[in-house]
């Protein structure tokens, strides 16, 4: 089902459906053996981020709430964990290689090794996780207890003074997150801006039915912002792991060159991710929120 908010309904009734179709498609997605348990933990992570977008939408009029769903979704994704940043280290350098193709083939030896070295570390901590089924089967279970609580959520107010307020909190920690990075931009504060992107752009998928045309074309350039950023998250976090464990990745000139290599594509992503950074936040808070308020009061009132 798509992640989005209906026109017929009332803000409490969509916010309870999709949440309760995130819910059910996690379920069954971590009981579906086809999938595999990785791709189902994968999956079943990307609910829970959908899921804490959609409640930031609305926290101003359901903080208690808030505060105890969007912890135990936060809580239940970290226990599923323990593989991902292997899993993102491996992308992040199959990434590498595709947009290196004309490097030297000493060049792509090197990448093709170190792609080689985390796919051995990844398949360790899997052979590690001895009980992954049933932390799957735990996760289902407590997941049927997480969507009865959703016929408990209350709106206050019930329209879409609810969601303006949530709206404009996560646009505007975007914007200082932005601020920020620009000043100091640590791997730290690049991620902390690719968070505030990521819940921004699930917004902009919620309310995208209020006029199509913009809101799709924003809900795009916020998916691609947050691919560069966490892009260069995963890249941090592989030179964190090179300098921890230098000798996985061969002599010491090899590693020199592969730490220039992944300097090299980190500076091409945080350069794009900046420019359309300055882009997507150059309005303030006040002038975007009253911009997205007229496309919903025009929409709902067709």
């Amino acid at each position: 089902m798509a992640f989005r908010l209906k026109k017929s309904e009332s803000l409490k009734k969509a916010i309870q459906r999709v949440a309760r179709e995130q819910v059910d498609d996690a379920i069954k997605e971590l009981k579906d053996d086809s999938l595999g348990p990785h791709e189902a933990v994968h999956q079943f992570r990307k609910h829970c981020k959908k899921m804490r977008g959609l409640l930031r939408l609305v926290r101003p009029a359901m903080e208690k709430t808030y505060q105890r769903e969007n912890e135990w979704y936060r809580d239940q994704s970290r226990e599923l964990s323990r593989v991902r940043d292997a899993e993102a280290m491996i992308e992040a350098m199959e990434a590498i290689c595709k947009n290196r193709k004309q490097g030297s083939d000493g060049e792509q030896e090197l990448i093709a090794a170190a792609i080689k070295t985390l796919q051995d570390h990844k398949e360790q901590l899997a052979r590690e996780w001895i009980d992954i089924d049933n932390e799957l089967s735990r996760t289902a279970d407590e997941l049927k207890a997480a969507r009865d609580r959703i016929d408990d959520w209350h709106l206050d107010p019930n329209d879409f003074d609810a969601a303006r307020k949530g709206l404009k909190k996560t646009y505007k920690r975007a914007c200082k997150a932005l601020a920020t990075a620009i000043d100091d931009p640590t791997s730290e504060k690049l991620h902390e801006l690719r968070k505030r992107t990521k819940y921004h752009w699930y917004h902009m998928r919620l309310l995208e039915g209020a006029f199509e045309p913009v809101l799709s074309t924003r809900s795009d350039q916020c998916k691609l912002l947050s691919d560069y950023l966490g892009d260069d998250h995963d890249l941090s976090v592989l030179t964190l792991f090179i300098l921890d464990a230098p000798d996985r990745f061969g002599d010491a000139p090899a590693q020199e060159q592969l730490m220039k290599i992944i300097q090299l594509r980190r500076q091409e992503l945080q350069s794009d991710g900046m420019k359309l950074a300055k882009l997507l936040y150059a309005e303030s808070p006040k002038k975007f929120v009253a911009r997205i308020t007229t496309y919903w009061e025009n929409w709902r009132d067709e």
